[in-house]
């Protein structure tokens, strides 16, 4: 599914209950990978093919999502993070350059977006009061069409659409007529 967020000045792309049921295009596949590659590509959101790859990552999904970085990393990602992800990668093994929260003075990871470095956020975020600060990571992503991941699941299953997508290891059909 994709969402008109863009059409709502004040929206933000994370999913409270009304909206997981809604979406402007859909994408059906032999699995989520696919079906989100194919809604992607059907709402013209482009999946970046390189570039730098922005991560703020609640603390509970850092170790499960250390393969995709990795992934993305040996596909030839660049990274940056805020401090406590990147001090994750950086212990992990992993070149991140730290980058400011917006409340923590300039320049900072939306002035980065906002000017064109990013290609792609990966945003995982717990709690009112990290959703609220990290808004304008997402506001600034819907603004200027770059591709803003909220969920730990979906940052796996863009991985592996991504590959699809470079590799061309996937197939079109029509959808059923429905009664």
């Amino acid at each position: 599914m994709v969402f008109p967020f863009k059409k709502f000045a004040d929206s933000d792309s994370i999913l409270g209950p009304e909206m997981k049921s809604t979406g402007e295009s859909m994408g059906r596949g032999r699995d989520y990978s696919e079906a989100l590659l194919k809604a992607s590509i059907s709402s013209h959101i482009q999946l970046p093919a390189s570039g730098e790859v922005f991560l703020s990552l609640r603390d509970k999904d850092k170790d499960s999502l250390l393969p995709l970085v990795q992934g993305l990393v040996g596909m030839g990602y660049s990274l940056t993070a805020t401090s406590g992800t990147a001090k994750f990668l950086y212990e992990a093994g992993i070149d991140c350059v730290p980058v400011k929260k917006v409340h923590e003075g300039r320049p900072h990871c939306v002035d980065r977006i906002r000017s064109g470095q990013v290609a792609l956020v990966i945003n995982t975020t717990a709690g009112r009061r990290s959703m609220e600060a990290s808004f304008d990571i997402r506001r600034s992503c819907i603004d200027f069409s770059i591709p803003c991941i909220t969920e730990s699941h979906a940052a796996e299953a863009l991985l592996t659409a991504i590959k699809m997508h470079r590799s061309r290891e996937f197939t079109v059909s029509a959808v059923e007529k429905m009664i």
